[in-house]
């Protein structure tokens, strides 16, 4: 019993990494559900969190996630655009499509980034069947990615 109480008191550790997902409305997502089940599949020490934040609150949300040392987060409607003048920097895919779907908290620095159109990519690859090219937000990063395979062609 002794051993018991001495392990139950020790400190794992083993620290949780914190990631999720903001929009309004998120109710619906299957990003936490799907996200969570990979990390336990993998081993990983992450959980993925639902973040419902309102436009008006998006500010505060963005100053959030380096106050809770959030890792990162994914971005989606109605934010994709308006994140941009919160965040501290931009990689390429955000800046040229001027839209962010991917933050990551680098020591505090917020860094916008959107893998829209390397999704996109990635699905056309494996034959993305019943896609609608103007469904949803994805439409600048899938412009943008256009003109990038218009230079090499998709293998067949």
């Amino acid at each position: 019993r002794a051993g018991f109480e001495r392990r139950a008191m020790m400190p794992s550790h083993r620290v949780i990494q914190r990631v999720g997902v903001i929009g309004w409305p998120i109710e619906h997502s299957l990003s936490p559900a799907m996200h969570n089940a990979a990390f336990k599949h993998l081993k990983l020490p992450y959980i993925y969190l639902p973040f419902h934040v309102t436009s008006e609150n998006l500010p505060s949300a963005v100053n959030s996630i380096r106050a809770l040392s959030l890792s990162g987060v994914n971005i989606t409607v109605p934010h994709k655009e308006a994140i941009i003048s919160l965040l501290d920097d931009l990689h390429e895919s955000a800046r040229r499509c001027r839209a962010v779907n991917t933050v990551i908290n680098l020591n505090g620095i917020l860094i916008g980034y959107n893998t829209d159109g390397e999704g996109f990519v990635a699905s056309l690859r494996q034959g993305a069947p019943g896609w609608d090219p103007a469904a949803g937000p994805a439409a600048a990063p899938i412009a943008h990615m256009k003109f990038r395979i218009s230079k090499a062609p998709l293998p067949a």
